[in-house]
């Protein structure tokens, strides 16, 4: 009730890199997100959002010139009702360990630089470790004021500036030194067993919402199944289309179809059903002449808008020879989608052979072939169609392996990534760009 009495309580933020303690924070309004450190995605998201916040905060401090959150609130143009937010991280080291080598240290990298860009605007850090050389030089100088608890070795109290036998291996948990001064901590519900304080949580939680506190917005997480028809039906251009959700957005993102696309993943990651989720969505915007092939019968081949399919290694042969013979003589008066259901079922057949020629047509003709394949015999695929496919640079990596599949379309991937990819999610990459997202897949064909 303090909070609320006394202004805008702070948004509180939460990464859980020790023994999940902090999650019985998360019924308290205040509270956005508890992360344990385990959720990748969410942790990003986490910190790209502090990142935004604290970067938005700057540009609208500096417009009333405005120098601290006080000052900002107390401005006619100001807001008097924006909180505080907290970032806490609980086991600095464990934070360190598991994010060192991800995306070349960048995550942890960024650390120090919010707390020094976020101090003036409103956004604070509060970081634990078990001793003090747990926190690099960057960040321990960068944190004005130090809490000692109970350590390990003795002999670190003098190097954290802790006065002479002020704690000890015998003091209580709780008690520390702020300031020179010792200090105790209380325990909210009076009790240090963790049922008593999720109990008293749960009731201060109750008690705030009944004040009409205001809740922390989420930090929220890609679907694990997205419907197609939950999306915008498509963007301004016919040079792109919506298919599925941003991880640093959660929301609608698209995929360019004015060239060629490989669609990547092992077994049983969507590669089909991402197919005919870009197949539903060009057939939509009816501006193109639409071709599918695939080396066995599948379900897609069935659907209503294809002005040829090929279902077998002979029929795909004649399709694609049919379509190149066509265009060498007439030019199409519109873009042509060939679509291929598991390339790497049609390597060394006439098909194969026949996609070399198609493609060559294809630098000088609107002519874009979607083709999904897996991605193990892609990466050994060194002679006719998959190469030129891979040399566009554009597609989608569906459960790739950090390691080797990013080399398909030439970009580096993160080395974490999800603990489970569920079928439909991967990145999409543009020339070197690349993001996380989960494809949208359609009811029926």
């Amino acid at each position: 009730s303090a909070l609320v009495q006394n202004g805008p309580a702070p948004q509180v933020y939460a990464l859980d890199f020790a023994g999940r303690g902090l999650a019985m924070l998360e019924p308290l309004p205040n509270v956005g997100a508890v992360v344990s450190g385990d959720e990748h995605e969410r942790v990003v998201r986490l910190f790209r959002t502090i990142q935004d916040e604290i970067e938005s905060r700057a540009i609208r401090f500096a417009q009333v010139r405005a120098g601290t959150l006080s000052e900002y609130r107390r401005d006619p143009g100001g807001d008097p009702d924006l909180p505080r937010i907290i970032l806490m991280i609980d086991s600095f080291g464990g934070f360190s360990d598991a994010f060192d080598r991800i995306e070349a240290g960048k995550w942890l990298d960024l650390v120090p630089r919010l707390l020094s860009d976020g101090r003036q605007v409103g956004v604070h850090l509060v970081m634990t470790g078990n001793r003090r050389s747990t926190f690099p030089m960057a960040i321990a100088g960068s944190v004005p004021r130090h809490l000692v608890q109970r350590l390990a070795n003795e002999d670190e109290y003098t190097s954290a500036g802790v006065p002479k036998n002020m704690l000890t291996s015998t003091s209580p948990p709780g008690r520390g030194s702020l300031d020179e001064l010792e200090v105790q901590f209380a325990v909210l519900g009076g009790r240090p067993d963790g049922d008593a304080q999720a109990t008293a949580v749960d009731q201060l939680a109750e008690l705030l919402r009944r004040n009409d506190a205001v809740e922390a917005p989420p930090i929220g997480v890609l679907p694990e199944e997205l419907n197609l028809d939950s999306l915008p039906a498509g963007t301004d251009s016919t040079a792109s289309v919506v298919f599925g959700m941003a991880d640093a957005t959660l929301g609608p993102t698209d995929v360019p179809i004015d060239s060629h696309l490989m669609i990547s993943g092992p077994r049983q990651s969507g590669r089909s059903t991402t197919l005919a989720t870009l197949a539903n969505r060009i057939h939509d915007l009816g501006h193109a002449d639409m071709h599918f092939v695939s080396a066995r019968a599948v379900s897609l081949g069935g659907a209503s808008w294809w002005n040829n399919v090929g279902m077998g290694e002979e029929d795909a042969a004649n399709i694609i020879r049919d379509l190149t013979t066509e265009f060498e003589i007439e030019p199409p008066p519109r873009p042509q989608y060939l679509f291929i259901d598991d390339l790497t079922e049609l390597l060394e057949t006439d098909a194969d052979f026949a996609m070399v020629d198609l493609m060559r047509l294809a630098r000088s003709h609107p002519i874009y072939v979607i083709a999904a394949t897996e991605s193990a015999v892609a990466r050994r695929a060194y002679g006719n169609a998959i190469p030129d496919l891979r040399d566009n640079k554009r597609g989608i990596l569906l459960a790739p392996d950090p390691d080797f599949d990013g080399d398909l379309l030439g970009v580096v991937l993160p080395r974490t990534g999800p603990p489970v990819w569920p079928p439909g999610r991967g990145y999409v990459v543009n020339r070197g760009a690349f993001g996380l997202v989960q494809v949208a897949f359609p009811d029926h064909l």
